[in-house]
Parts: C-alpha cells; structure tokens; sequence
C-alpha cells in the first residue's frame, strides 16, 4: 500500500462523506518557479487584500488571453496602488474536491483604490476574458481592521484551510479553532492569518462565500499529519464537522518566478 493510499485512507476515516471531495496532488502553472527563501508583506489597517485561487485553461490560446488580461489592467492600476505581493504554489490538495494550481496575494491602499478599477469604462470587457483564461479563479476579499504582517518561509511549511459554516451551528468552527490551538503550540504551529467572512467573487462556482480562510505554520511537513491524528484534534473533531457544511484543506509554499 502507497503513502498516498495510506495518507487517503486516513484522511477519508477522518472526514465525512459531506466534506471530502477528493485528495490529490496538484502542480500548476507556478510549477516552474522556485521556492521563495523568506517573504515578509506588511499591510496596514484600512488596506484591501485579496487571495486568489486559480486553476488556469490550458493551451496556448488561453495563455495568451492571460497576458493580455494582465496588460490590459496594468496601465489602469499603475496610479492606484495595486501591489501583487504573495506567490503561493499549492503543493497538495488534502481535502475538497476544489484542486487549485496557484494561490497568492495581491493588495490595493483601500477599497476606494480598487473601485477606481470597477467603476473603469474598460474594466467590464476585461472582465469578461476570465473564462477564456482560466477554468477558476476565485477571489477572497477582506479590508482589514488592523495591521497585519505576513511571513512565509521556504524553511517552514503552511496550509491554507476554507471554511463554509453551518448557518444553524456557525460558532462551532471557532470552537473547534480555539481548542485546537494548544495542540498546534505544542507541534511548533500556530495560525499565521484568519481572513474572517471575505468576499468572495468567481466566475464558476455559485456557491456563497466561505466563513473564513485560516493559514497555518507548521515547524516541519509532518506536522500535519501529526495533528490530524492527536488527540486534540480528534477530540475536537465533532465541532469541525458540525460547524462547516464544506471544507477544504490545501498544502502552500511561496514561490518566486521562475
């Protein structure tokens, strides 16, 4: 038996049918760049950030509906403070059905700073090429409320975890944060940033907004799957799976082009 076979097995006893999709490995079109050695963002209260999660079409056409996609915007943005400031590859689905090629941060001064781009005469036709680019591209919006310093490390290792609460139960998905806490402090993990009931915006998926993105830094790479099988976390388990009606679990790393 594998350690994929192993490792799926595991995580499909753990996580009911309602919330696995699929566990896969998934290496997209940052697959040529190279892991970053340390990336330090610092953002100020007030500023917009945004995650994105892609998977881009393939072919050459679609490549090149992308770059012109990205030329497009940038004489528009030049002025407005648009920063593209985080490059994630994501390493490994874990959990979901959703399976990401890239991930990254991009930022505007304030939400005001990425109007100027929505209220654009061109904006909407340019809009329009996403479908032709990528097969997802989902956006998760937050204007933050105090500042926030973020650090990736080549030398650590970090998931991303997506969270749709259940309407009737939602604060059991912070419960469940809160109680496992201890057990990541003790495994030389902690929670790095909590993007809190974001906007959500895509072109493919109907389904409402996530309750919230939770980044964690783990010390070593089986950290994680040394958490999903202590006792904190199984003893918590119930207020994860009665607190979320969808979940998805994705392996990152920072990367720099290649």
């Amino acid at each position: 038996m594998t350690q994929r076979t192993v490792r799926s097995l595991m995580v499909a006893a753990l996580f009911s049918p309602a919330l696995v999709g699929c566990v896969a490995s998934s290496d997209g079109e940052t697959s040529a760049a190279e892991p970053a050695p340390v990336v330090v963002t610092t953002y100020t209260e007030g500023q917009l950030i945004t995650m994105f999660a892609s998977v881009a079409r393939p072919g050459d056409e679609a490549a090149a509906v992308r770059k012109g996609y990205f030329e497009r915007i940038a004489p528009i943005t030049t002025d407005l403070g648009f920063s593209r400031d985080v490059g994630l590859r994501v390493t490994e689905t874990v959990v979901g059905s959703f399976e990401p090629e890239a991930m990254g941060f991009f930022s505007w001064p304030s939400a005001d700073a990425e109007n100027v781009l929505n209220q654009h005469p061109d904006w909407s036709k340019i809009k329009e090429l996403r479908p032709q680019a990528w097969d997802q591209l989902r956006l998760y919006s937050k204007t933050l409320d105090e500042d926030l310093t973020l650090t990736f490390d080549s030398g650590k290792h970090y998931t991303v975890a997506v969270a749709w609460f259940d309407p009737d139960h939602p604060e059991l998905y912070d419960q469940y944060l809160d109680d496992v806490e201890p057990t990541l402090t003790k495994l030389n993990a902690r929670y790095i940033y909590k993007m809190r009931m974001p906007r959500f915006e895509t072109h493919t998926d109907p389904n409402k907004a996530p309750g919230q993105l939770t980044f964690v830094e783990w010390d070593t790479r089986e950290g994680l799957n040394r958490f999903i099988r202590s006792r904190g976390f199984l003893k918590n388990y119930s207020s994860l799976q009665e607190g979320t009606v969808r979940f998805e679990l994705h392996r990152i790393e920072p990367v720099v082009p290649g």
